[in-house]
This record gives C-alpha cells, sequence and structure tokens, in this order.
C-alpha cells in the first residue's frame, strides 16, 4: 500500500496532511524526482535550496517587464531544506519500527513532485527576502545511508538541530496547499513523509554522504528590444543535473532524465560496497591521503579531492575536517609538512613550474605545468591592474604556493579581496588579456592542457595523454574516472571536467538510482545529443508540433523553437514536424550518418567559416518522405550557400568558454503555401536532402 503524506515537526510532535501528488496550484508549473534505492542500505535523501540575491526563474515566471526587473529580485536569504522519510525520534534506538520512516529503505523508492515555488508571505513584497521558496533554481540533494553508522548519526544530528542551532523547523501548511511539494512512495504504513526547515548555512561537508546537484527549469533570454517588454521566458520541461565529486567522494549514484529516454546518464552504477572498496583501494595505495573525519576525530571513509584540501590548507589554521596532519619538527611551520601524497603534489608543482620551459610542439607535460603557470600570473597582474574596477577593499598578496594551488586545481581566477568583495563574473580566466582575444582561443588551448594533465590517460583509449610525464598531477581523478576505482566517466572529478560530467536536456524531472541502472530510463551513458533548430518567422506559419522516432507529439515553444535527440543511433529515429497552417503541413527527415561524421566547423554560427558548403552539410541529412512544398523545403539549397534546407554539422559551443563540441541540425521555417510553386517559385533540383 502506498500512502501520500506530508508532515512538519514542532517541538517535538508530528502532524500529519493528507494530500495529492497530482495537485495543481495557482498556475505553477510541476517537476518530479523519482529516488531508486537499489542498494543493500537504507538511503537518505535531504534536499536543499541555498541563497539567491535575485532568482531569474521567478522573473521570468511571473514576466517581469525588463525595465521592472531591479524592483522584483525575489530574494533568498535563508536556505530551505527538505528531509525526506527522516529519522523521527521516537525511532531513535529502534530505526525497524514499522511506523519509523527511515530513508529509502533497499528495493524502494519515492517520487517527490516540486512545484516551481511555494509562497511564504500572505503578501508579497518582491524587494524583501524570503516571500518565495523557489525549488528549481540551484538545488542540491545529499545522499547519507544507514550502512556507515556515521552517515546515520550526522543525518539525526542534522535532524534534531544539534548541527547547526540555525537550522529551523519551517511550517508551510497555512499556504496553498497545491504549492508544497508532495512525496509518494514507500511500502511502510507511514508512507512517504517529507520534513521543511530553514537554516542559515550549508550542512558540514564533512558529513558522510554523496552530493548531486540540480537546475529544474531553465531560463530563456528574449533580448526585448525595448526595457518595457518582458525580459525572460522560462522554459518548464528542462532540467539540469549531476553526480559532483569535485570536492569528495562518498557513494556512488546515477541520474537520468524523467520523462525523456533519448538522453543517457550519468554518474557510476556501482553499488555501494564496490565504491568502498574503490575508495579503500585508492587510500592503499595513495598512503597518508587525507579522510573527512566526524565530530569526535573519527575516520570516514569519504575522501577530499586535491581541490578542497588546497582550499583549506592555504588558510591560517589547520583543517579540523580531515585526519591529522603529520607532526611538524620545532621552527616549522604547520604548513610545511602536509600527508605524504599531498605534500608531494606541492613539491612536485614547485619543482616543474620553475624548471619547465615551453616546447615547439606545445602538447607535452611541461608545456602543460608551463602555459598553466603563465596563465595564473597573468590572471593576477590582470587584477592587481583592474582591481578597483571589479572589487572593494584591498587585493589579496600575491599567493603563495599553497595558495595558488588553490585557485589551480580549483580553476578559479583571482576574484577575492581584503575587507571586500570582488564581483564574481569580474576577472575570469578565459578574460585574462593575452588569452581572451579570437574568441578565448589561446585560453581554449591551455584550458585542454590542464585538462590532460588531470585525466592523465585517455579514458576511452587508456594512452597517455603525455608521455613524458614528470609526475601525477591529479591521482583523485583516476579514483573518480579510472577503471581501476571509481569507473565514472560521466562525473566531475574537478571543477571544470566538462567532458561529460553535467546533463542539460528536455525533461519533466530527473531519475536518481542508487547502486544500478535499472530503474533509468535510458541505461546508456550521456553522450553530446543532437540540437534540432528550427527557423521561426513572425508574423506567419510556424512549426508547432515535433515527434521523435515516433513517439507522440510534443508543443514546441515559439520562444525556444529548439529539442534535443539522442546521438547514439540517429539513423533509426525520424523526426516529424508539424505547422500552424490549416490544414497543417506534415515535415519529415532522418539522420543518416554518425554525428563523429558531421562536417565540423570552428567558428558557425556568427562567423561562418570560409569552407562552410550547404550540399556537403546537407550529406547527413535523408528527407525523401516530404511531399508539396515540404520537399522544396529540405532541398532548397545550391552550391553558392544560399537558399534554406536542412543542414547538419558540429561545432565548439559558442556558450561556453570550455568549447565542449556541439551536434546541430538546423532547418529553416516552414513554407508559408503548401503549393510549392507558391512557396518557392521555380523547381530546385532534389536528391532527398543529400
Amino acid at each position: 500500500m502506498k500512502v501520500s503524506s506530508v508532515f512538519v515537526m514542532v517541538l517535538g510532535f508530528v502532524v500529519l496532511y493528507g494530500s495529492s501528488a497530482n495537485a495543481q496550484g495557482a498556475g505553477a508549473p510541476l517537476m518530479t524526482i523519482k529516488i531508486y534505492n537499489s542498494s543493500n542500505e537504507n538511503i537518505f535523501p535531504v534536499l536543499t535550496m541555498g541563497k539567491d540575491p535575485k532568482d531569474e526563474w521567478l522573473q521570468a515566471f511571473f514576466k517581469i517587464a525588463d525595465n521592472k526587473l531591479s524592483a522584483n529580485p525575489y530574494p533568498r536569504g535563508k536556505n530551505f531544506r527538505i528531509y525526506i522519510n527522516p529519522p523521527v525520534p521516537w525511532c531513535q534506538g529502534n530505526p525497524q519500527q514499522l511506523d519509523c520512516p527511515i530513508g529509502i529503505p533497499p528495493g524502494e523508492s519515492v517520487t517527490l513532485t516540486l512545484p516551481l515555488y511555494t509562497q511564504l508571505a500572505t503578501t508579497v513584497d518582491p524587494m524583501k527576502e524570503d516571500q518565495y521558496i523557489d525549488w528549481w533554481k540551484g538545488g542540491t540533494i545529499l545522499i547519507y545511508n544507514s550502512g556507515d553508522p556515521a552517515s546515520y548519526k550526522a543525518l539525526v544530528d542534522a535532524y534534531l538541530e544539534r548541527t547547526n542551532q540555525d537550522q529551523k523547523p519551517l511550517d508551510i501548511y497555512g499556504k496553498d496547499p497545491a504549492l508544497i511539494p508532495q512525496c509518494t512512495g514507500s511500502t511502510r504504513p507511514v508512507g512517504c513523509l517529507l520534513n521543511f526547515y530553514s537554516d542559515t548555512a550549508d550542512l558540514p561537508k564533512r558529513h558522510p554522504m554523496q552530493l548531486l546537484e540540480y537546475t529544474l527549469g531553465a531560463k530563456i533570454d528574449l533580448k526585448p528590444p525595448n526595457p518595457n517588454n518582458q525580459r525572460y521566458d522560462l522554459d518548464t520541461e528542462n532540467v539540469d543535473f549531476d553526480v559532483s565529486y569535485v570536492n569528495y567522494a562518498y557513494m556512488p549514484a546515477v541520474m537520468g532524465t524523467y520523462q525523456n529516454k533519448h538522453v543517457g546518464y550519468v554518474g557510476t552504477p556501482q553499488s555501494i560496497d564496490e565504491f568502498r572498496r574503490a575508495l579503500n583501494k585508492f587510500l592503499d595505495n595513495y598512503k597518508g591521503w587525507p579522510q573527512f573525519v566526524d565530530g569526535a576525530k573519527q575516520k570516514i571513509l569519504k575522501v577530499p579531492s586535491p581541490l578542497e584540501i588546497f582550499a583549506q590548507v592555504s588558510g591560517a589554521n589547520p583543517p579540523t575536517d580531515f585526519t591529522e596532519l603529520p607532526k611538524v619538527e620545532s621552527g616549522q611551520k604547520w604548513q610545511d609538512k602536509l600527508w605524504p601524497p599531498i605534500q608531494e603534489l606541492k613539491e612536485k608543482w614547485v619543482q616543474y613550474s620553475q624548471s619547465c620551459q615551453p616546447t615547439q610542439q606545445q602538447n607535452t607535460f611541461c608545456d602543460a605545468i608551463y602555459e598553466i603557470n603563465k596563465l595564473f600570473e597573468a590572471n593576477y597582474k590582470s587584477y592587481i591592474a583592474d582591481f578597483s574596477k571589479g572589487c572593494t577593499g584591498t587585493p589579496i598578496p600575491k599567493p603563495g604556493t599553497l595558495n595558488l594551488l588553490k585557485f589551480i586545481y580549483g580553476w578559479t581566477p583571482f576574484t577575492e579581496a581584503v575587507g571586500g568583495t570582488c564581483k564574481p563574473t569580474w576577472n575570469q580566466l578565459y578574460d585574462t588579456p593575452g588569452y581572451k582575444e579570437n574568441n578565448s582561443k589561446e585560453y581554449r588551448r591551455v584550458k585542454d592542457l590542464f585538462d590532460k594533465l588531470n585525466y592523465g590517460v585517455d579514458v576511452e583509449t587508456r594512452q597517455p595523454y603525455f608521455r613524458d610525464a614528470k609526475y601525477d598531477f591529479n591521482p583523485y581523478v583516476q579514483l573518480i574516472h579510472g577503471p581501476a576505482y571509481g569507473n565514472a566517466p560521466y562525473v566531475y572529478a574537478y571543477s571544470v571536467d566538462d567532458a561529460m560530467g553535467n546533463i542539460q536536456a528536455e525533461g519533466k524531472g530527473f531519475i536518481v538510482n542508487i547502486g544500478s541502472l535499472n530503474e533509468l530510463e535510458n541505461k546508456s551513458p550521456a553522450s553530446p545529443p543532437i540540437n534540432i533548430s528550427l527557423g521561426y518567422r513572425s508574423p506567419g506559419a510556424n512549426f508547432m508540433y515535433y515527434s521523435r522516432c515516433g513517439e507522440a507529439e510534443k508543443k514546441l515553444l515559439p520562444s525556444h523553437m529548439a529539442f534535443d535527440m539522442s546521438a547514439t543511433d540517429p539513423q533509426n529515429c525520424p523526426i516529424t514536424l508539424r505547422d500552424s497552417k490549416q490544414p497543417s503541413q506534415r515535415f519529415t527527415f532522418k539522420i543518416t550518418q554518425s554525428v563523429k561524421n558531421f562536417p565540423k566547423y570552428e567558428n558557425y554560427p556568427g562567423k561562418p567559416d570560409p569552407e562552410w558548403i550547404a550540399t556537403t552539410t546537407a550529406k547527413p541529412i535523408d528527407c525523401t518522405g516530404n511531399v508539396d512544398s515540404a520537399k522544396g523545403w529540405c532541398c532548397r539549397k545550391n552550391p553558392n550557400n544560399t537558399g534554406g534546407g536542412i543542414f547538419a554539422w558540429q561545432h565548439p559551443n559558442p556558450d561556453s568558454h570550455h568549447r565542449k563540441d556541439m551536434y546541430k541540425v538546423t532547418a529553416e521555417a516552414t513554407p508559408e503555401s503548401t503549393d510549392y510553386s507558391k512557396a518557392y517559385g521555380a523547381a530546385v533540383a532534389c536528391s532527398g536532402g543529400q
């Protein structure tokens, strides 16, 4: 039996509320998060929405005009947290009691339905903090587990407000019930329970839990022609998520889209026991690598990354979250002697950053060390020269080795100030003079060297990137990606590990599976999708619906005439379009080649490459199934690169300075008439799009 209910604990008692997971409230859109436990331990998910000075998601949904944005920031000054099936007081010492909600037991699942927002204020003042809880923009899910006593204890301490006294129960049930998150699932008599809190801080990193990140919905910038128009729109069927090992590794998870089988997964399907064996193997091979410790200074099988370690050891005081540092000799500072593997990383960097010189190949291990060091020197120089333009206070001193390694392993620019703050978007690495020119071409070259330095070996071929490697720059990446350890190539192992750590795709939510792939809609690893982009005419006829692989039609947004499809097997996935003419006209095409065979161009779109040839980019397309003007729609192209048609190509992402390749198929707008001659005039030669 499945029971849907929610509760809030206030002053030691629990209040139960009946609910409906299908509630539709105040027009707020809904998203779904499904969490499956395929492990042999109970898992405990905790969802948190962080602070935010400005909420563009709410501005978009409420259709705030461009000139009204500053008066409607909808700031969030607290964290808002949901404990899902938390350990309630009467279960202490008896977690197997039948009426105890104990997370998600093995073999069970929960389904969380999240409205875009919950309204807290009776009368909303958009300038004041915490009028709404936005459940979509920038959330995290922390996964605790019962198999690790330290994890269960940390969760209980957090839940009962022993960890942070500023965490307070949040009673939201006097508000619109249709704007309250709902939960179904669990075979236990009490069903699925939710408990809501506000907080001023995050739960501690030292807790034995794993971090998952997500954003639901996507802001669409409408670029209004004048300040009285709406600035943003909100795509309510877009999801963005990742399993993050950037700061630490504790347990496995996979994530996939909900109601979109065209996108693969990120994460690792290993069992919890397999992942623990990988962590122990790594700690055995890199003896002395620090581990997190609990409040009693007992070791936790949770491994920090170099990014996290150098961030903590670059401070004024020894870190308290890790195992004890080695003893130093009389007269030494505590930073002079780090844990042996970390001390070696520090010493090797000093040695080779001082001795390495550039080579003509520009692609050796020493090139990587030299060029990265040079980039950060240039970024610090820019930081000092333009400090008053981006910061208040005074500049930080020129970084010593530990502080510099904090920035390098984090791949973060100098945007700190003493006694002040810096604009977060100012002085970015890709904007460094000497690196930002020509669409950040030089920055991208150095970033590629940094990626190779971190990976050490190619994930697919297992061949070393640098046969002249002097040392292992980041062993932790092998812990996460390497087949001998975590075997998770589809996650973030460092802050700019963009190969395939993150998914952004169409969807109505996402699925989390711990310990297997069984519950995902697509059980293949994620790969960059093919983006299908359609022309738009204003005013006039336009495409309104699309279908992939024979599925049911879906509606297109006028502000976003595009959708994605899987690049895994596009040859067996026909695309069908239908427009707004009366009666509507049907269009179809199919991609006949692997995306790896798409013609590649560096700058398109915006600055077409000289070698752009319409007939070449049309070769991967087959549209022989079209008739009347739809035939001209897909065939209207010629060797002089003029006219419309359907084109396929690949190019670096123009919106990302890390330049992941994108696979694109672009089609012109629907013809105004179904009659070929009225739409296009004289007939043109056509080979069905190829």
